[in-house]
């Protein structure tokens, strides 16, 4: 058992170290972004899991098309 969860550790660890600049990158943005778009500055706030879904499909389409070749 001791040893399935030193896998299982190991195993997350690794996938974190991976996704863990991705995510920092998308969640800035999406921060960025909406911290940026008020209706004081008289432009229309877009949803911000609208905007997070594109930027997410952009890095998963650019990351797809980095390995071809």
């Amino acid at each position: 058992m001791n040893s399935l969860a030193v896998t299982l550790g190991t195993f997350i660890g690794a996938v974190l170290k991976e996704c863990a600049p991705v995510l920092a990158e998308i969640l800035a943005e999406g921060i960025r972004r909406a911290m940026q778009d008020t209706v004081e500055d008289g432009k229309t706030p877009d949803g911000l899991a609208d905007r997070l879904r594109a930027r997410l499909h952009k890095l998963r389409d650019a990351n797809d098309h980095s390995g071809e070749g």
